[in-house]
């Protein structure tokens, strides 16, 4: 992530075409380069300005790491401190979206560069769009795999689909 872009799982209470989930999404970490100085701060104004004490249960909880390319930056008490393999429920990231989203969309920095605002934006939220749809497609057919891989343990096939 670029200096002052942040990762944040947000919540959401219904369910879009392009987010299908439903109900409200736990918020369990926000990705932040410098959350080793940004955490006490946080954690201190959450005390000081949040009266619901479910609120501020929740967003104290929330936890704060490292991004894995910013980690190795920092000292080693805080790399320990704020690194998401010891904190439960974050998970290991392979990178940072912002920084992974701006590798793949540099390829379209020729294209560009000449546009209006207007047309930029349009051309990238299509561009994002389409990788979405691509990336989406591929999921029935892994899901499939991973239940015929469990099946085939088992001896029972579930995919309707034939020859993965």
């Amino acid at each position: 992530m670029e200096a002052g872009s942040s990762g944040v799982a947000a919540e959401s209470d219904a369910a879009s075409p392009r987010f299908p989930v439903q109900g409200p999404i736990t918020l369990r970490a926000f990705w932040y380069d410098v959350n080793c100085r940004f955490a006490p701060r946080w954690r201190r104004f959450v005390q000081q300005n949040v009266q619901d004490p479910e609120l501020r249960e929740m967003l104290m909880g929330i936890h704060m790491p490292l991004p894995p390319v910013h980690i190795n930056m920092h000292n080693s008490t805080c790399q320990v401190k704020c690194d998401p393999a010891y904190m439960k429920g974050v998970g290991l990231p392979h990178g940072e979206i912002a920084e992974i989203t701006w590798a793949w969309l540099g390829q379209y920095g020729l294209v560009t560069q000449y546009m209006s605002l207007l047309h930029r934006e349009q051309f990238l939220q299509h561009v994002i769009n389409w990788e979405e749809d691509r990336r989406a497609g591929r999921v029935p057919g892994l899901l499939c795999r991973w239940r015929e891989a469990g099946a085939i343990m088992v001896g029972v096939s579930f995919c309707p689909i034939v020859n993965l």
